[in-house]
């Protein structure tokens, strides 16, 4: 558990451990990489450490699960928290379901989450046979059982201990979770009894669900898939830096095989004619200094150009507007750019943390960046895999893979963009602070991606 995420808590955090606190989120990313469990609260970390110590090594062979519970409501419940969480239910198979039937009253639909009905409550050999069905269906990693374990003797968690205890004498090897409805004191008898046959009595069920989640990325995780080399970041003398121009930042970017609009630097007229030779309309005229960041705030974008009359108007017009508001700046010239076709907007960005180097940043970009921060952090190097799992933590993946009938994204283009953008940051990582590709424009699957602004910043 990274304490220390909220703004308050990281300078609470520094006061004591100097500069340790560190960022939570790069703290997560690196956590994610290396597969280690990052939790929330002492709630999360707690449960978990009880349910790991009992099961002793007995993890899940997959993280999909299959539900009994005695009640629709708890049944509804476990389904709700299931999909809120992103925990897989499991796909019973249909010889399952039929097995299912053994052991349930006539009324009883056999099928997952299962509302067992309290017909079960005093059922020893009915619940034992229900464990053995789901114990045979390799689609099911585990087995929760909802009970409330109070602090008292009870008929029904009497009749759940020797069910359980008797399953696994007759060969149970799957994992079982008792998950209560609600936190509260746990009859020891009970809570014993269950964790000598390595079932965990776990916390509340919203806390229980959000537990499985982290569990199932736990079982899931595959170093195959990871690039876990680490190399530490130089310490830095000095933290002053400077922004690279958007022509000089592309260029960077093209030589890494990131691809970038068409594009040329005029300083007069006549560079503009010879541009506009090899550089179809429309255009785009921006301005180009590294000490001008934000080119439209000045007057020093011009976009939709069509011909050269409307190119000449715009260089003249851009050239006035930056003079008048940025009389000091030092102007490289003017970008001509070619005006690409619009994508879906995603930014993919550097940030070089002191502790843990260079991050990439994947997004949703545009003018979205800010208003819904729908972003995702991850420690390079990175490869193919891992870029594609970074998109799917996304909620506006939903959007690259085609929604409600739009056409799917071209997202193993965008996937090998990140890929390229990470090579370059962690080769130069000693020199780099932070990068911006914003907008990247996603098309269609099978036609690319393009990086329409870049910005790069380097230590000095």
């Amino acid at each position: 558990m990274k304490s220390g995420r909220s703004e308050k808590g990281a300078i609470s955090a520094a006061s004591h451990t100097g500069n340790l606190a560190g960022s939570s989120k790069a703290f997560e990313s690196i956590f994610e990489k290396y597969g280690v469990i990052s939790v929330e609260n002492l709630e999360q970390f707690m449960c978990l450490a009880q349910a790991f110590s009992v099961l002793d090594g007995n993890l899940p062979a997959n993280s999909n699960f299959a539900a009994i519970n005695f009640s629709g409501g708890e049944n509804t419940i476990c389904a709700d928290l299931a999909e809120e969480n992103g925990v897989e239910l499991a796909e019973i198979s249909s010889a399952t379901k039929e097995e299912m039937k053994k052991y349930l009253p006539g009324f009883a639909t056999p099928k997952n989450p299962l509302d067992a009905t309290t017909a079960l409550f005093h059922e020893k050999d009915m619940i034992v046979g229900l464990l053995h069905t789901f114990e045979k269906d390799d689609s099911v990693g585990f087995t929760m059982v909802g009970a409330n374990i109070r602090d008292e003797e009870n008929e029904m968690h009497e009749t759940l201990c020797k069910a359980v205890s008797e399953a696994r004498e007759q060969g149970l090897k799957k994992p079982v979770f008792a998950v209560p409805t609600l936190e509260g004191n746990r009859y020891l008898d009970y809570r014993t009894r269950l964790e000598d046959n390595q079932v965990p009595i776990m916390s509340s069920v919203g806390t229980t669900f959000t537990c499985f989640n982290k569990m199932a990325k736990f079982i899931d995780y595959d170093y195959s898939k990871r690039t876990l080399e680490f190399k530490a970041v130089k310490k830095r003398e000095s933290n002053n830096v400077v922004a690279l121009s958007e022509l000089d930042s592309k260029i960077e970017m093209k030589k890494y095989g990131v691809p970038v609009p068409g594009q040329g630097n005029a300083k007069s007229i006549d560079e503009l004619d010879e541009i506009l030779k090899y550089i179809k309309y429309p255009v785009v005229l921006k301005i180009n200094s590294s000490e001008i960041l934000h080119k439209s705030d000045v007057g020093g974008v011009k976009i939709g150009i069509k011909n050269r009359d409307e190119a000449v108007d715009a260089y003249n017009e851009i050239l006035t507007n930056v003079k008048k508001a940025k009389p000091d700046a030092n102007i490289d010239g003017i970008l001509v750019q070619e005006m690409v076709e619009s994508g879906i907007e995603i930014i993919i960005g550097i940030t070089n943390d002191d502790q843990f180097g260079p991050l990439l940043l994947v997004g949703l970009g545009g003018v979205f960046v800010e208003v819904f921060k729908d972003t995702t952090l991850y420690p390079l190097p990175i490869n193919h895999d891992e870029a594609i799992m970074m998109l799917k933590k996304l909620k506006s993946f939903k959007l690259l893979n085609g929604y409600r009938g739009s056409e799917p994204c071209d997202i193993d283009a965008l996937a090998d963009m990140m890929v390229k953008l990470g090579k370059y940051a962690y080769e130069n990582k000693d020199e780099v602070k932070e990068i911006d590709l914003n907008p990247v424009f996603v098309y269609p699957k099978g036609k690319g991606v393009c990086a329409v602004d870049a910005l790069i910043v380097k230590y000095k």
